[in-house]
């Protein structure tokens, strides 16, 4: 394995394994796979793209003729190379991090414009605006999350019976609502003009209307004194 092929194997690798990762797993690194002898070569390699496996070979023999000095080098080859590996994990992740911050402040502006461009529903005849408080709460229903990182809106589709809710509203609740409408207003109109009918009926044939109202009478006043109590006290 040549130096580039070996760095793009190791970029690779070292994102899978940060994708698989779990927070309570130690940190493993791509570079423990190799041997001493394997690792050794192939940092000789990267640092002399040129040299032959036999020349690499002879060096590697060279090298560990002493035995302790060897070791230690290898030692710090393997811990260069987890430095690389770990640079290159953190640096995924802030990238990672940095692209879902993105999207997420992109995401809120497409919903806010959208509830601020869409702040009332037609029902036809008659409609529903939003109040500010509205759409702060719709906004949040949408964008917000709870302690563990799940947006509201999130769980609220992951329940079956609000999902069955909300896709049956976007396919006829504002059909549905505006023939509610329609219906109340008609009932209305009704009641209005037989209430004109009836009292032009009354009208004409002399017929006073009916009067609920309930008439006090006062009662009259006696001469006869009161007897005090100690309420009647100042």
């Amino acid at each position: 394995m040549d130096a580039k092929s070996y760095n793009n194997y190791i970029a690779q690798r070292a994102v899978q394994d940060y994708l698989k990762q779990q927070d309570n797993n130690p940190q493993t690194f791509e570079v423990d796979s190799y041997t001493d002898d394997e690792l050794f070569i192939a940092d000789m390699k990267a640092r002399i793209p040129d040299l032959t496996q036999e020349e690499a070979l002879s060096e590697l023999e060279s090298a560990k003729a002493n035995e302790a000095l060897y070791q230690r080098r290898v030692n710090g080859l393997r811990n260069q190379y987890k430095e690389r590996e770990q640079a290159l994990i953190q640096q995924e992740s802030e990238q990672r991090q940095a692209a879902a911050q993105k999207q997420a402040e992109e995401y809120e502006k497409v919903i806010v414009n959208a509830l601020q461009n869409n702040d009332t529903i037609d029902l036809g005849d008659s409609s529903i605006t939003f109040s500010e408080d509205d759409m702060n709460e719709i906004a949040s229903f949408i964008l917000d999350t709870d302690q563990a990182g799940v947006r509201h809106i999130a769980k609220a589709l992951n329940d079956p019976k609000t999902l069955i809710g909300m896709a049956w509203y976007a396919m006829h609740g504002q059909e549905t609502f505006g023939q509610v409408a329609d219906y109340y207003k008609s009932k209305i109109a009704e009641a209005s003009k037989y209430n004109y009918q009836k009292g032009y009926q009354d009208a004409i044939s002399g017929r006073k209307p009916n009067s609920n109202k309930t008439t006090v009478v006062r009662p009259p006043k006696t001469n006869k004194p009161r007897t005090l109590t100690i309420n009647d006290l100042d």
